[in-house]
């Protein structure tokens, strides 16, 4: 190509466009890869805004259970731990799918 009129190419001046090339366009990806993340780590940090409200929740509730005689509700404890345990593993997965498959 160096020889060829029509592409009008000048060997001194490739290198230094080379290595602005070469600096520049990874500079670009991993800047839109930060912002990817960015949001991605914030919509996380409201599902655990919203789980730490949704545990509050659940802790006033239970709480507020009355023992009769020495005697739990089991049902509401168990609707109240089924709850909690749903809700935990819920947050859990959606840690374990961000941090493992996110590229």
């Amino acid at each position: 190509m160096e020889h060829d009129l029509l592409f009008n190419w000048n060997p001194g001046s490739t290198g230094i466009w080379m290595t602005v090339l070469c600096a520049f366009l990874p500079a670009i990806r991993f800047t839109f890869a930060a912002i990817s993340s960015d949001s991605d780590v914030q919509s996380l940090a409201q599902r655990s805004i919203a789980m730490e409200e949704m545990l509050t929740q659940f802790q006033t509730e239970f709480g507020a259970i009355r023992i009769v005689d020495r005697a739990l509700n089991s049902i509401k404890l168990r609707s109240y731990a089924d709850c909690t345990t749903e809700l935990t593993t819920t947050e859990m997965l959606d840690w374990h799918v961000f941090f493992h498959y996110r590229h």
